[in-house]
């Protein structure tokens, strides 16, 4: 007991990380499951329900009950033994339990039927039996095989019914049924002899709506739409019981949860830096000097003319006298 204690006592402390992730109304289911799936430190208020459920203190109760009732099967008198029986299975629609509390809710009603003298009222609690859904099993070596064989006849024999939760609208995610999840739109068949139910519808943007009615019915019950949260992006107004999330988001829709920018008005064009302009260069052409104008010519005239007259001096001098002796 103080084991279970502890471990549902650390769950909560692992859960109480996390931060509800509420859609508001008409906001678009899709995005709002986009966003959810990538931000792992998100969870739905649907999972935060079938989380905290049933809460520690009404399965505390439960065990303390099945404690007494099967001491008194062992070790007391029929009577006290069927009145224990009976405290525990009053506790059915209390909550929406899990697998394992309902197979202690089976195994009751099954000692129940055993205990019972009266075959009217015995099949009364098997056919109660049938109402816990097709998830949970039982041991049958615990009990008498008369009485497994009778169940499975009256289960058989017994009209069952078509459950769908598009009966009640697209918004709500989950449909429980003593306790059994309905995930899936249709929900199966089931029995219709068993009696009073507790049914309890979920939402990601609705209120968890319960109500405790015999299944034939359930088609009369119109749960009330209580949006978890009012108003606009930015300007959240939260129902009171949404205060039970530690920690609490809005989601209205994926504009809103992008970081704000400034308006577009105010951006300026970023001025590009100077250019160097590099100046047109343009050349300027002249006519072509005439080559008797040119001095370059003139100059190279001079040379040639004064290379001639010492070429003809120096001939004039080679044919000369090279002495003054006369032979």
């Amino acid at each position: 007991m103080i084991g279970l204690l502890f471990f549902h006592l650390f769950l909560g402390q692992v859960h109480a990380t996390e931060t509800v992730l509420v859609q508001a109304p008409h906001s678009s289911s899709l995005d709002y499951r986009a966003w959810l799936k990538a931000h792992s430190d998100l969870v739905s208020p649907s999972t935060a329900y079938l989380n905290s459920h049933p809460v520690l203190s009404e399965r505390e109760k439960l065990l303390q009950e099945l404690s007494a009732a099967q001491h008194a099967f062992l070790e007391q008198s029929m009577e006290v033994a069927q009145k224990k029986f009976k405290d525990l299975v009053s506790l059915l629609g209390r909550e929406d339990w899990a697998k394992s509390d309902r197979e202690i809710f089976l195994l009751a009603y099954l000692r129940l039927a055993q205990l019972e003298p009266d075959e009217v009222r015995r099949d009364d609690y098997l056919l109660q039996s049938l109402m816990l859904g097709s998830e949970v099993a039982f041991d049958p070596s615990l009990f008498p095989p008369p009485l497994i064989a009778r169940r499975e006849v009256l289960e058989k024999q017994t009209p069952r019914k078509n459950i769908s939760r598009r009966s009640f609208g697209t918004d709500w995610t989950h449909l429980l049924i003593n306790g059994q999840d309905c995930t899936k739109l249709e929900c199966g068949s089931w029995p219709t002899g068993g009696g009073v139910i507790r049914v309890t519808l979920i939402s990601d943007q609705w209120l968890p709506q319960t109500a405790t009615l015999d299944i034939k019915h359930l088609e009369e019950f119109h749960p009330a739409m209580i949006a978890w949260i009012s108003g606009s992006c930015g300007q959240n107004h939260w129902h009171p019981d949404s205060d039970k999330f530690q920690n609490r988001k809005a989601f209205w829709n994926l504009d809103c949860e992008r970081p704000t920018l400034p308006p577009i008005a105010n951006y300026r064009q970023p001025t590009p830096p100077p250019v160097d302009v590099v100046p047109d260069l343009q050349v300027e052409t002249k006519a072509p000097t005439p080559l008797y104008e040119s001095k370059w010519v003139w100059i190279g005239v001079g040379i040639v003319a004064a290379v001639l007259v010492a070429r003809n001096s120096q001939q004039r001098e080679d044919h000369k006298t090279s002495t003054t002796y006369g032979f």
